[in-house]
């Protein structure tokens, strides 16, 4: 483990999540034929953010490698070369391959300014099998390779119960964004229904006092949950070492961070318009 691991995963994160979010948008884009809508523009947005990040991520992977060769324990220099030059040489050398390919497209774009949805899109194909096959190496190879224990080097083969699990993973993704783009259009509509506030019975804050009462409600409530369960967590107010006061303080710490998310879906799923009577 180095320095470089934990903000190398945050930028990897970022890497396939603009990604994946390159080609949905171009999905959408077609599909829903918003060519207008969604111009050149935001591809070369979206297309120079992923050059950025996959640079920097480039560079995480070449000084991790170099780190475990030069400065790592026994064990992370076998992790290292079982990754480069073992068992899983390939799936490395794909990784790096695909990241090198999607920067040197992006690159090419930048350098020209001119941006090409379909070149986009084979990036951030790309750099999504490039991410899949990252967290693979994360886990894999120090189980096998590099572990601690006197076990003999093994290898491992995904099952068709863990494909089945990735696939329903990627499914129930899919459902939850296309139920989110339900909820809420991704585009601004036309509003074509009439304007109440032109009417005399109309009420204008019958629905707005309600919809700031239950975001202030939840996001008070998610606060003061977030607060209590992170103090505890640390085990504040006893000894090192000893379980903490309040039983299963980590789930009322994530429940606290839940309901503060969920302040701002409340605002945007209870409407701010006035009602007749």
């Amino acid at each position: 483990c180095n320095a470089l691991q934990a903000p190398g995963v945050v930028v990897m994160a970022g890497v396939s999540g603009i990604g994946l979010l390159i080609v949905v948008t171009a999905l959408v884009r077609r599909f829903l034929r918003l060519e207008r809508e969604i111009g050149l523009p935001t591809f070369r947005w979206l297309g120079n953010a992923l050059l950025v990040l996959s640079g920097i991520y480039l560079y995480f992977m070449i000084a991790e490698q170099v780190t475990a060769n030069y400065a790592g324990v026994s064990a992370e220099g076998r992790i290292s070369y079982e990754t480069v030059f073992g068992v899983y040489a390939i799936p490395f050398w794909t990784t790096a391959a695909c990241l090198t390919a999607a920067f040197g497209i992006l690159f090419a774009q930048f350098v020209r300014s001119s941006p090409s949805v379909a070149w986009t899109v084979s990036a951030g194909v790309l750099v999504n099998v490039a991410g899949m096959l990252k967290r693979f190496l994360i886990v894999v190879p120090s189980q096998t390779h590099g572990s601690m224990l006197s076990w003999a080097p093994g290898r491992y083969i995904p099952t068709w119960v863990e494909l089945w699990v990735i696939g329903g993973l990627f499914a129930l993704g899919a459902l939850l964004y296309m139920a989110f783009v339900k909820l809420f259009p991704i585009l601004p509509l036309e509003h074509r229904g009439v304007n109440v506030l032109e009417s005399p019975d109309a009420h204008p804050n019958a629905r707005g006092g309600l919809r700031a009462a239950l975001v202030c409600s939840c996001l008070t409530l998610g606060a003061c949950l977030s607060g209590i369960g992170f103090l505890f967590s640390t085990r504040f107010g006893t000894e090192p070492g000893l379980d903490p006061v309040l039983p299963y303080s980590p789930v009322v710490f994530i429940a606290g961070v839940v309901c503060v998310f969920a302040s701002a879906v409340l605002y945007e799923v209870v409407p701010d318009t006035p009602v007749k009577t």
